[in-house]
């Protein structure tokens, strides 16, 4: 990671971040590997639902 920071409006409780790659084949590869790790695809699906049921609204 390269640098990260959170939001000025604590509120909104995201965190974003900075990742530095010695190359766009590293990047992709992974990238790749990040979009296959099953606790991401738990989260993104958990994430989906709430959306889809209005519990989350950050609009």
């Amino acid at each position: 990671m390269k640098h990260f920071w959170v939001d000025e409006d604590a509120s909104k409780e995201k965190l974003f971040y900075v990742l530095e790659h010695p190359d766009m084949a590293s990047r992709e590869r992974n990238f790749q590997a990040f979009l296959d790790e099953p606790k991401w695809q738990e989260l993104r699906e958990r994430t989906k639902q709430m959306f889809s049921e209005n519990k989350v609204l950050d609009r």
